[in-house]
Protein backbone atom coordinates (compact mmCIF):
# COMPACT_ATOMS: atom_id res chain seq x y z
CA UNK A 1 0.00 0.00 0.00
CA UNK A 2 1.13 3.66 -0.45
CA UNK A 3 1.19 4.15 3.57
CA UNK A 4 3.62 1.36 3.34
CA UNK A 5 5.82 2.31 0.71
CA UNK A 6 5.43 5.90 2.72
CA UNK A 7 6.71 4.67 5.88
CA UNK A 8 9.41 2.46 4.63
CA UNK A 9 11.44 5.49 2.61
CA UNK A 10 10.73 8.29 4.89
CA UNK A 11 13.61 10.00 6.42
CA UNK A 12 14.27 8.97 10.30
CA UNK A 13 16.33 11.06 12.04
CA UNK A 14 18.09 9.55 15.00
CA UNK A 15 19.96 11.56 17.58
CA UNK A 16 23.29 10.41 19.46
CA UNK A 17 24.68 12.40 22.73
CA UNK A 18 28.74 12.33 22.84
CA UNK A 19 31.06 13.79 25.49
CA UNK A 20 33.23 15.41 24.23
CA UNK A 21 34.93 17.05 27.37
CA UNK A 22 34.54 16.18 31.16
CA UNK A 23 31.54 19.10 30.70
CA UNK A 24 31.15 19.24 27.16
CA UNK A 25 28.62 17.37 25.26
CA UNK A 26 27.06 17.17 21.19
CA UNK A 27 23.88 16.23 20.03
CA UNK A 28 23.95 14.70 16.64
CA UNK A 29 21.36 13.58 14.91
CA UNK A 30 21.71 10.87 11.52
CA UNK A 31 19.12 10.56 8.89
CA UNK A 32 18.66 6.28 8.86
CA UNK A 33 15.95 6.65 6.51
CA UNK A 34 15.78 6.57 3.01
CA UNK A 35 14.59 9.99 2.05
CA UNK A 36 16.33 13.66 2.74
CA UNK A 37 15.20 15.35 5.87
CA UNK A 38 14.53 19.05 6.61
CA UNK A 39 15.51 19.83 10.46
CA UNK A 40 12.81 22.67 11.53
CA UNK A 41 13.61 23.30 15.22
CA UNK A 42 16.38 22.03 17.78
CA UNK A 43 16.65 22.75 21.50
CA UNK A 44 19.34 20.96 23.52
CA UNK A 45 19.84 22.11 27.69
CA UNK A 46 21.59 20.19 30.65
CA UNK A 47 20.63 20.14 33.77
CA UNK A 48 22.40 19.46 37.46
CA UNK A 49 20.53 17.01 39.97
CA UNK A 50 21.45 15.47 42.75
CA UNK A 51 21.63 12.03 44.05
CA UNK A 52 17.92 11.15 45.20
CA UNK A 53 15.82 13.38 42.98
CA UNK A 54 14.82 13.11 40.03
CA UNK A 55 13.91 15.48 36.74
CA UNK A 56 11.04 16.50 36.58
CA UNK A 57 8.34 14.55 35.02
CA UNK A 58 7.54 17.18 31.88
CA UNK A 59 10.55 18.81 30.64
CA UNK A 60 10.89 22.79 30.13
CA UNK A 61 12.77 23.03 26.92
CA UNK A 62 13.41 26.93 27.91
CA UNK A 63 16.96 28.00 28.29
CA UNK A 64 17.68 30.24 31.30
CA UNK A 65 17.46 33.39 29.14
CA UNK A 66 13.58 32.31 28.22
CA UNK A 67 14.06 33.33 24.74
CA UNK A 68 11.23 32.31 22.19
CA UNK A 69 10.64 28.98 20.06
CA UNK A 70 11.50 31.15 17.25
CA UNK A 71 15.27 30.81 18.22
CA UNK A 72 16.03 27.59 17.96
CA UNK A 73 14.10 27.21 14.68
CA UNK A 74 16.44 25.38 11.73
CA UNK A 75 16.84 25.14 8.22
CA UNK A 76 19.15 22.44 7.49
CA UNK A 77 18.76 19.32 4.78
CA UNK A 78 19.87 15.95 6.21
CA UNK A 79 20.62 13.46 3.43
CA UNK A 80 20.07 9.59 3.98
CA UNK A 81 23.36 8.59 5.83
CA UNK A 82 24.23 12.50 6.75
CA UNK A 83 24.82 14.26 9.68
CA UNK A 84 23.79 17.58 11.80
CA UNK A 85 24.93 18.46 14.98
CA UNK A 86 21.33 19.65 16.90
CA UNK A 87 23.32 21.14 19.89
CA UNK A 88 25.83 21.21 22.09
CA UNK A 89 25.72 21.83 25.92
CA UNK A 90 28.82 23.02 27.60
CA UNK A 91 28.21 24.38 31.57
CA UNK A 92 31.44 24.45 32.38
CA UNK A 93 32.29 28.60 32.44
CA UNK A 94 28.51 28.12 35.06
CA UNK A 95 29.97 25.63 37.51
CA UNK A 96 31.48 26.65 40.38
CA UNK A 97 34.11 24.41 42.39
CA UNK A 98 31.28 22.47 44.65
CA UNK A 99 29.36 21.81 41.81
CA UNK A 100 32.37 20.12 39.91
CA UNK A 101 33.26 18.21 43.43
CA UNK A 102 30.05 16.53 43.34
CA UNK A 103 29.55 16.02 40.00
CA UNK A 104 33.17 13.99 39.65
CA UNK A 105 32.39 11.90 42.98
CA UNK A 106 28.80 10.95 41.61
CA UNK A 107 27.13 13.00 44.46
CA UNK A 108 25.38 15.16 41.59
CA UNK A 109 24.75 14.10 38.31
CA UNK A 110 23.83 15.90 34.61
CA UNK A 111 20.92 15.13 31.97
CA UNK A 112 21.80 16.18 28.75
CA UNK A 113 17.96 16.24 26.99
CA UNK A 114 16.46 17.95 23.88
CA UNK A 115 13.55 18.08 21.19
CA UNK A 116 14.18 18.50 17.57
CA UNK A 117 11.47 18.45 14.37
CA UNK A 118 12.33 17.30 11.19
CA UNK A 119 9.73 16.93 8.20
CA UNK A 120 10.23 13.88 6.22
CA UNK A 121 9.69 15.02 2.10
CA UNK A 122 8.11 12.14 0.88
CA UNK A 123 5.15 12.38 3.06
CA UNK A 124 5.50 16.42 4.11
CA UNK A 125 5.19 15.13 7.89
CA UNK A 126 7.17 17.10 10.75
CA UNK A 127 7.73 14.61 13.39
CA UNK A 128 8.77 15.52 16.62
CA UNK A 129 11.85 13.44 18.96
CA UNK A 130 12.68 13.84 22.37
CA UNK A 131 15.71 12.61 23.85
CA UNK A 132 17.64 12.35 27.45
CA UNK A 133 20.51 11.32 28.78
CA UNK A 134 22.11 10.77 31.81
CA UNK A 135 26.05 11.84 32.53
CA UNK A 136 27.96 10.02 34.71
CA UNK A 137 31.08 10.63 35.75
CA UNK A 138 33.62 7.48 37.17
CA UNK A 139 37.10 8.22 38.23
CA UNK A 140 39.92 7.46 36.25
CA UNK A 141 37.99 8.16 33.04
CA UNK A 142 38.23 11.13 30.99
CA UNK A 143 35.27 11.95 29.67
CA UNK A 144 31.56 10.98 31.44
CA UNK A 145 29.44 7.94 30.41
CA UNK A 146 25.93 8.15 28.74
CA UNK A 147 23.28 6.78 28.40
CA UNK A 148 19.54 7.26 27.45
CA UNK A 149 17.18 7.48 30.23
CA UNK A 150 14.70 10.07 32.08
CA UNK A 151 11.03 10.10 32.96
CA UNK A 152 8.99 8.66 29.21
CA UNK A 153 7.92 12.53 28.76
CA UNK A 154 12.22 13.32 27.90
CA UNK A 155 12.26 10.52 25.12
CA UNK A 156 10.56 9.35 22.05
CA UNK A 157 9.14 10.22 18.49
CA UNK A 158 5.75 11.43 17.62
CA UNK A 159 4.12 13.17 14.10
CA UNK A 160 4.24 16.51 15.43
CA UNK A 161 2.25 17.78 12.48
CA UNK A 162 0.81 16.10 9.18
CA UNK A 163 0.30 17.67 5.64
CA UNK A 164 -2.88 16.19 5.26
CA UNK A 165 -4.40 17.59 8.87
CA UNK A 166 -6.21 20.99 8.45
Amino acid sequence: SAAYFVNAERARLLETATAIGKFRFEVIATNCGRSPARLTYAFVTGDFVNHGHELSSVPDYKDLSDQPELDFARNDWVLPGGKVVLGEEDPSSIIDGDLRARFESSKTTMWIYGVFRYEDTISGDEYESRFCYHASYWAGRENPLLYGGGPAAYRGETKYKSKNSA
